[in-house]
């Protein structure tokens, strides 16, 4: 990567929307639905700045699960002591959770994939067969290419 952050573009319309509700903004709602139409950059001052901090985890306890995501840049995040670090931070009780099971949940966030286990799960100790690895991103459906419209015919030679 050289510094690209990849966005869901029904996430980017989100917070687009978001800001310019909050800010007040002098933008129709003609405008905005124009901009998401063309590739055409729809440009807006934001006074004061908005500050953005941007974080790489690649473990997050959300709504009740711990998802355990590829380590993509290879910044060693993905170890036993920073996994139960998580859960701890998080107030996941786990005194039995062995490293041999951290190292197996690791082990599942792979490539494009990552691990997810509830909570309660985890508790439970139903870490491994309770949780799931899923892909991190659903691929968008394919598009067909657009008809033009004309019908191309063949010739028949005349034998």
């Amino acid at each position: 990567s050289h510094g690209c952050v990849r966005v869901l573009q029904a996430d980017l319309y989100d917070l687009a929307d978001k800001i310019v509700a909050s800010r007040e903004l002098d933008l129709t709602p003609k405008q905005i639905a124009q901009a998401k139409k063309t590739k055409k950059t729809l440009a807006a001052k934001l006074e004061p700045v908005i500050p953005v901090e941007i974080t790489y985890d690649t473990m997050v306890v959300e709504a009740g699960k711990l998802h355990i995501y590829p380590d993509v840049y290879d910044r060693k995040k993905n170890t036993i002591e920073n996994l139960r670090a998580e859960l701890r931070s998080n107030g996941v009780d786990a005194p039995d959770l062995s490293d041999e099971t951290l190292e197996k949940m690791l082990a599942r966030a792979v490539s494009k994939k990552q691990f997810v286990v509830s909570v309660k799960n985890i508790e439970a100790g139903r870490t491994l067969p309770g949780g799931q690895t899923i892909v991190v991103v659903t691929p968008l459906p394919e598009r067909k290419p657009k008809s033009s419209g004309s019908t191309i015919r063949k010739r028949r030679s005349s034998r």
